[in-house]
């Protein structure tokens, strides 16, 4: 396994060439909602020439202990930080907090996220339950999928598709998964305050993930005094004005800025790997001079 300070990076990077460093920070596997393994995660990272990436599956790091397990046998040209996005609530409102290079084997992270992927699993089953008139061999399907595979609702809509009741993801969620029956089904959350402290415990760096277009500056502050570390500035959906927005936001704040692709899968385009992230000054500031990447 190599490690690499900072400073030694950048370094290598300058006598690389002029090339613009790609680094994407957020993305997901088959460890939770992807479509890609974490091997394939790796592989279409090196494709692309990805300078860094980030495997940040909902509410587990099993994908990151695949990837690191190879990066001890194998190298790689592309630099691995070990993440997890975690599912949250603040202010009555869903949010989701990225975390970067936890301790994976911090004892009360690991507690956190074995009871958030059973939440997960029992509302997969009420689901698949609620749509047993209309889909009578989903759950069946549901309760044959991995235990260990954190669930949500993109692994039903895939399954509604195997099983013929949908011709696409989209058309799954539009007229199955969107329903108000189905959207009152209460989600496990983390309170957002105790989950920042949560991964700094275990010594992780926090970055609230595509915040809502209203979250406020006093928001953001006061986040950042409980221990918030970055605002995600880049992902696929807002535009240039939104994007610098969101910059303006993370400076008034104090906060360093995350951003990528937050991909799932090869569609759409606009979110595969490598596709939106952020550049080398960005990632110097989002981490400490003293970080050690694989």
């Amino acid at each position: 396994m190599r490690r690499n300070s900072f400073t030694a990076i950048c370094q290598a990077m300058a006598q690389g060439g002029t090339r613009t460093p790609r680094i994407d920070l957020h993305m997901h596997s088959t460890a939770s909602d992807g479509d890609f393994s974490p091997h394939e995660v790796l592989q279409r990272a090196e494709k692309q020439r990805l300078y860094a990436i980030s495997l940040t599956d909902h509410d587990t790091v099993a994908g990151c202990r695949t990837i690191l397990a190879y990066l001890q046998a194998k190298s790689s040209p592309v630099r691995f930080i070990p993440g997890v996005e975690l599912t949250c609530q603040f202010q009555g409102m869903e949010y989701h907090l990225l975390g970067y290079q936890p301790d994976l084997e911090h004892q009360q992270l690991n507690k956190c996220l074995i009871e958030l992927q059973h939440a997960r699993r029992e509302r997969a089953f009420t689901i698949a339950e609620l749509l047993s008139e209309e889909a009578p061999t989903l759950l069946g399907a549901v309760q044959q999928l991995p235990a260990e595979c954190s669930l949500g609702r993109r692994h039903l809509a895939k399954l509604l598709i195997q099983q013929g009741y949908s011709s696409s993801i989209h058309g799954a969620f539009e007229h199955f998964l969107k329903r108000p029956a189905i959207s009152a089904i209460p989600k496990a959350r983390l309170d957002l305050c105790e989950a920042i402290k949560l991964l700094a415990d275990a010594g992780g760096i926090s970055s609230l993930a595509h915040p809502p277009e209203d979250i406020s500056l006093e928001s953001l502050h006061y986040l950042r005094s409980v221990g918030l570390n970055a605002l995600e500035c880049e992902y696929p959906w807002p535009g240039k004005k939104r994007r610098q927005h969101c910059r303006e936001l993370a400076r008034a704040a104090g906060l360093a800025i995350s951003g990528g692709s937050d991909c799932h899968g090869a569609a759409p385009v606009a979110r595969s790997i490598g596709h939106c992230g952020i550049n080398l000054v960005e990632f110097q500031q989002l981490f400490s001079t003293n970080l050690t990447i694989v």
